[in-house]
């Protein structure tokens, strides 16, 4: 497989993540929006592309990467940033 589609299914997998993350959050907060919800976290966004992009690179090169892994690296990315924020979160509380 192209690793040009490999990468775009990793992005995707960030994509899922990241869209169910918003809808969720807008259940509770109906005035979010993308555009709020990227300026007030762009570290936590940009952390998780770069680690999504670093795992996808990893995978390749080690010749791990399938179309079900890249679409994993890319989700696991943005959800596992989640949880260690919120474990941060609580913590420093």
């Amino acid at each position: 497989m192209n690793n040009w589609i490999l990468g775009l299914l990793v992005f995707g997998g960030f994509v899922a993540h990241f869209l169910g993350k918003l809808m969720e959050l807008r259940r509770s907060e109906q005035t979010l929006t993308l555009k709020r919800y990227v300026r007030a976290h762009p570290y936590q966004i940009m952390y998780s592309v770069v680690a999504a992009a670093i795992a996808g690179v990893a995978m390749g090169y080690y010749d791990e990467l399938t179309p079900i892994t890249a679409i994993g690296a890319g989700y696991m990315c943005d959800s596992i940033l989640d949880k260690i924020s919120k474990r941060t979160e609580s913590a420093l509380r």
